[in-house]
């Protein structure tokens, strides 16, 4: 192999995402440029001479060349020379310090403290406990983010590692993401408590004890036939751990637990319109009136969230029941406080879940950390936080 083609030893290869003959001339390309081998301005040897050196076809130098002009890291003149557009020397380096976050919440990383129970005090954590280790952050916006743009994160200048905060379903393209960089030899950690996060590792709220704990607090103040009544399908592995803790909690009252109920968000409700809240509170009364009535009506609710919580209480103080006295209803998440609906509805929740986003942050770095530096070990590791009861008096 002739000296312009010899390899660098100054940077050391990390695992492929590319397989096959491409892979490895795309590889080979990506480590000399990293290394400064070939730096920017300077023309890469021809197709044919890498042909030869490499023992591939020209078909697959063609297809490799292609694939790094894409990224941006080569250029062509017009012709069939290619130029090295970009060193990656120094990119390399830095984003070898870097946590890539994805997140819903790219606000977070804003200067003002995160209250109460909100997701983005995951974010928010996260880029604490990073920054705290002397490494960097890159935030990614969920919704601004494309498949080339994650594409750059499999390059020789990958991440030290990357952290999903909230991926929000099975189906979600982020996993196909996750699944392309850890692969790839990049650490990834996510959050969620849905099966598929069981090949990776993630951290998630323990929400059979947070019902089960919520439940038993309600019967404690006297319930002792509490409906959890939640809006849209309940097709989430979460809805099913909270349902269990549910009729857990019911079981060692030696009580009989009703099955959980659900209405059909419509979500004109979130808006802060006082007449989107009045068409979601009337059609809740419809799915309420009924619990209401026969010989075992209901005397609790366990609202799916704080923001339900706010609907519940208007359709039951609609339907002649005083929230806190007559039917005693309770939250979830600890985000009550700083709610739009309350201009709508006086009540509050009796008690709410604090999930203890902070320490979920936390714990995601820490799975990142160990797996940078090899403490964990080869299967995906699983981090369950227990939530905490917060009773509003």
């Amino acid at each position: 192999m002739s000296s312009v083609l010899s390899r660098s030893n100054s940077s050391s290869p990390r695992p492929l995402v590319e397989t096959g003959a491409r892979g490895r001339v795309v590889q080979y390309l990506r480590e000399n440029i990293a290394s400064g081998e070939w730096g920017a301005g300077q023309i890469l040897p021809s197709a044919q001479k890498l042909s030869e050196s490499l023992d591939v076809n020209r078909r697959t130098v063609y297809a490799a060349l292609d694939l790094l002009r894409q990224e941006g890291l080569i250029r062509s003149n017009g012709g069939k020379i290619q130029i090295v557009a970009r060193s990656q020397a120094s990119a390399s380096r830095l984003m070898g310090e870097t946590v890539v976050v994805f997140t819903y919440f790219p606000e977070s990383a804003a200067p003002f403290p995160v209250e109460g129970g909100s997701l983005a005090e995951i974010t928010r954590s996260i880029y604490t406990q990073i920054i705290g280790t002397r490494q960097h952050v890159m935030t990614f916006a969920h919704a601004e983010i494309e498949r080339r743009d994650v594409s750059m994160l499999l390059g020789s200048d990958r991440p030290a590692g990357v952290i999903f905060a909230d991926i929000s379903d099975n189906e979600s393209p982020f996993l196909g993401w996750a699944r392309a960089l850890r692969d790839g030899g990049v650490p990834v950690a996510l959050f969620g408590e849905d099966e598929v996060m069981s090949e990776f590792d993630h951290v998630a709220s323990d929400h059979f004890e947070g019902a089960r704990k919520l439940t038993h607090f309600l019967l404690e103040k006297g319930a002792r036939n509490p409906l959890c009544l939640w809006g849209g399908p309940l097709q989430r592995a979460w809805q099913e751990r909270r349902a269990q803790g549910f009729s857990h909690a019911m079981q060692e009252a030696g009580l009989q637990a009703q099955n959980v109920k659900h209405w059909p968000l419509s979500g004109h409700g979130w808006k802060v319109d006082e007449a989107a809240f009045d068409h979601e509170v009337r059609t809740l009364m419809g799915y309420l009136f009924e619990h209401f009535q026969g010989a075992r009506p209901i005397d609790a609710l366990l609202a799916q969230t704080d923001l339900e919580f706010f609907l519940l209480a208007a359709a039951c103080r609609r339907l002649g029941r005083e929230p806190g006295r007559d039917v005693l209803l309770v939250g979830y998440d600890n985000m009550w406080q700083n709610q739009p609906m309350r201009a709508f509805e006086s009540a509050v929740p009796l008690a709410t879940v604090d999930k203890c986003n902070a320490q979920i942050g936390s714990e995601l770095v820490s799975l990142i950390l160990d797996r940078q530096t090899g403490k964990s070990p080869t299967e995906p590791q699983k981090r369950v936080i227990e939530p905490h009861i917060l009773p509003t008096t």
